[in-house]
């Protein structure tokens, strides 16, 4: 048997991740504590249900997070976070 690397752990920083509404709440915190681990200030996370299943990953992410600088919060129950370093902790409603 040929084993092949795992998406999570064969690029050091990944550029785009988005957490499906169809992953467990389990799983979505383990995706997003390897997110933090490994994001640069180009980094961009997706999480959906974040007013449902998600709800209290993305108020830990929004208000206890440091290396989530800058997060929206949109209206369709999207999170999109942001690892920019370079930028001040922020919260958007849209």
């Amino acid at each position: 048997l040929i084993s092949h690397p795992s998406p999570l752990t064969s690029h050091p920083s990944p550029q785009l991740v988005h957490i499906a509404p169809s992953v467990g709440k389990d799983d979505c915190q383990g995706i997003y504590e390897w997110v933090r681990e490994h994001a640069d200030d180009s980094t961009i996370l997706v999480v959906e249900n974040i007013r449902k299943h998600n709800k209290t990953l993305w108020k830990h992410i929004v208000q206890d997070d440091q290396r989530a600088t800058v997060t929206f919060d949109l209206s369709s129950g999207r999170g999109i976070v942001s690892f920019d370093s370079k930028r001040v902790k922020q919260n958007y409603l849209l």
